[in-house]
């Protein structure tokens, strides 16, 4: 009888310790668009400098964006309240890190189709910042580490931080290698 007031003391201690769950934000597909659309809203006042679009590269419409997300959150059994708390996440390691995402955001948008490379379908999104490829990676890197302990999957949404010089675009960061994938 006295093991179990000690396991229930240690229950209590442990239970202490744990914040309470937080409610899920109720977002959809649409709302996920929108924030994409404009992500100084999440990621805070572009740098001055601007990104460089390659206009001879497809680029899909927001129509396409959110039939994207909602082919790749499904195919993942995720919820659009996973993608924006990924979108949070990634959000709180840029505004960490001191640097700051680029005008004319995002620099990468495609839609990852259901057989295209082996992976799950959904939407390659990437966000250049006023960093270099070293950086963007080292950001990438501690995004996954921080949604692999919270427990955050992509869901359908390949996001990326991509450097701004010369050696991202050599590199293929700016095609989205080093991505929460």
């Amino acid at each position: 009888m006295m093991s179990v007031n000690v396991f229930l003391e240690e229950a209590k201690a442990l239970m202490a310790k744990v914040p309470p769950l937080a409610p899920k934000a109720n977002v959809d597909f649409r709302d996920l668009v929108l924030l994409l659309r404009e992500p100084s809203v999440l990621f805070g006042e572009p740098s001055e400098e601007s990104v460089e679009l390659d206009m001879t590269q497809y680029r899909p419409d927001w129509d396409e964006v959110l039939d994207g997300l909602y082919l790749g959150t499904t195919a993942t059994y995720s919820r659009c309240s996973v993608v924006l708390e990924m979108l949070q996440v990634a959000a709180q390691v840029l505004s960490e890190s001191g640097h700051r995402i680029l005008r004319g955001n995002p620099a990468l948008l495609a839609i990852i189709g259901e057989t295209e490379y082996g992976r799950e379908p959904g939407v390659a999104y990437g966000l250049q910042i006023n960093a270099n490829a070293a950086a963007a990676r080292e950001l990438n890197m501690t995004l996954i580490g921080r949604l692999v302990r919270r427990d955050i999957s992509r869901g359908g949404l390949r996001f990326s931080f991509m450097g701004s010089d010369a050696e991202s675009a050599a590199s293929g960061v700016r095609e989205g290698a080093s991505s929460c994938q």
